[in-house]
């Protein structure tokens, strides 16, 4: 308890310990000060050790609350004090409400209905009574926000409406602009939020609220939201595998996942299209599993440098000599190494060759030995400059080897792990079995044509298996691949 109090008592007090996210051990997270009176509308999301957490709209928080017959999304009215009881979530220390009510509420856009009671059909596809209609007319897209009381039998609930405006909703990135938090579009637009609720810079977001015509107090850029809501959002990059009458299938590239995510409108693209996704969406244990409401567009992926600065925006050249200006430049430098994604735009807007990149994330990259394995809930593990990663998409899960691997360095991971993720674009182990001639680990028939290529064009080989030694294809000793290896090869392949 002694521990617990000293922590609320410099969370109250110590501006630079107001942190969300640290970079090492437990940070603290501020809503406000201990004994701090609160009302305000949010969500119910889950924590580690059970706890359970209410982030307010209004940007407080989060705080460790006790909500029991609330689900992990449910939206709330909450009212209560701030005490000094401190509760560690995710290396995270909350301080607790003692609650005073926890009511269901609404938030969010839906059309009105003017039947013989005014009715809001919300975009989710519920249906409220609504206490009132602002006088708004009839088929109007609005944002409603109160708390939802039970209807009488046969009825639909009622929103009790605290706040009732015409709709704004926006899918993009948010980023920290001049001081301000704001939401970057697909059309290059910024847009200032009132609230941020947990989402982070750099994520991406959907965001519901009332656009204001006056937005003295967001100097950073024109346009600004209010009272407005966060949901996540999945924006990236990859390629279309499969295309239905129903939906279509995104293959996502190292950067974003691994796992297949559906895609409700696969635009006017073809299977095989790399693009770009963005909307809302739902997510299962390792990331993104659907978008919906999305919009596609062109999208790219590539290695390359970053060659300069021109007109303050940083050129980046890619492996096959194309050159791109970029929209963010992130944390790298002019020269460094890196992998970029982002929506392809033409050549005339940015004024370069080969056209602009927008909404782009810029990825460190690395390429060396690393030696892997096993970590368990976390495998595979490899070292990477002296810190531990957890890796991903190896061509076999071979343990306790040294590999040479090139690939993306990606900040978050969509695993429990702890460990960041390092997304493998190719790979090699260092020193393979006799036979392993595309060097995965393992000898198998996936051999064969790397065998023939090492037995008849040397030079052909090391460009299709940049990462592989042809010399395990030597199986007399003479040091070099011939004809006379081609039984040892046989052999090991059946296994004899």
């Amino acid at each position: 308890m002694w521990s617990q109090l000293l922590i609320a008592i410099i969370l109250s007090t110590d501006p630079s310990h107001h942190t969300l996210h640290g970079q090492a051990g437990a940070a603290i997270a501020s809503p406000g000060g201990v004994g701090e009176e609160v009302r305000a509308f949010g969500r119910i999301e889950p924590c580690t050790l059970g706890a359970t957490l209410f982030i307010p709209d209004d940007s407080r928080g989060p705080f460790s609350v006790v909500a029991p017959g609330f689900e992990p999304g449910d939206q709330v009215f909450v009212t209560g004090t701030v005490v000094p009881v401190a509760q560690l979530c995710d290396q995270i220390f909350i301080l607790a409400l003692d609650v005073d009510g926890v009511e269901p509420a609404f938030a969010g856009c839906g059309t009105l209905m003017k039947t013989a009671r005014p009715r809001l059909l919300a975009d989710d596809g519920r249906t409220f009574l609504v206490s009132t209609a602002g006088g708004f007319p009839n088929g109007a897209e609005l944002f409603v926000r109160g708390i939802v009381t039970p209807g009488k039998p046969g009825e639909d609930p009622m929103i009790e409406v605290e706040t009732i405006d015409a709709c704004f909703s926006a899918t993009g990135r948010l980023e920290q602009v001049g001081g301000c938090s704001v939401l970057r579009t697909t059309d290059g637009q910024g847009i200032a939020l009132e609230n941020t609720s947990d989402a982070l810079p750099g994520s991406f977001i959907e965001t519901k609220g009332v656009a204001l015509e006056d937005c003295s107090g967001f100097p950073c850029v024109g346009s600004c939201v209010a009272k407005n809501t966060i949901a996540s959002a999945f924006g990236g990059v990859g390629r279309l595998t499969e295309i239905t009458p129903t939906g279509s299938q995104l293959d996502p590239n190292i950067v974003v996942g691994f796992a297949p995510i559906a895609v409700e409108n696969p635009g006017g693209f073809d299977v095989g299209d790399e693009v770009f996704v963005l909307g809302p969406a739902t997510f299962g244990i390792n990331g993104p599993v659907g978008v919906s409401e999305n919009q596609i567009l062109p999208g790219y992926s590539g290695f390359g440098a970053i060659t300069g600065i021109v007109g303050g925006r940083a050129r980046f050249e890619d492996d096959a000599g194309r050159v791109f200006a970029l929209q963010s430049q992130g944390d790298a430098g002019v020269g460094d190494r890196v992998f970029v994604t982002g929506i392809l735009g033409d050549s005339a807007a940015a004024g370069v060759l080969d056209g602009e990149l927008t909404l782009n994330t810029v990825n460190q990259t690395f390429f060396g030995e690393s030696f892997v394995q096993l970590g368990f809930e976390c495998s595979p593990l490899g070292e990477l400059d002296g810190q531990l990663w957890t890796i991903r998409g190896l061509p076999s899960a071979t343990f306790n080897t040294t590999w040479i691997v090139e690939g993306v360095k990606r900040t978050a991971c969509p695993t429990l792990c702890p460990f960041a993720c390092f997304g493998v674009t190719r790979a090699g182990v260092l020193k393979p079995e006799r036979g392993d001639m595309n060097c995965d680990g393992v000898v198998s028939i996936s051999d064969i044509n790397g065998f023939v290529l090492a037995l008849t064009d040397a030079d052909e080989y090391a460009a299709v298996f940049p990462l592989c030694n042809i010399i395990a294809g030597d199986f007399n000793g003479n040091g070099q691949v011939g004809v006379t290896d081609i039984n040892g090869f046989v052999d090991r392949i059946v296994g004899d």
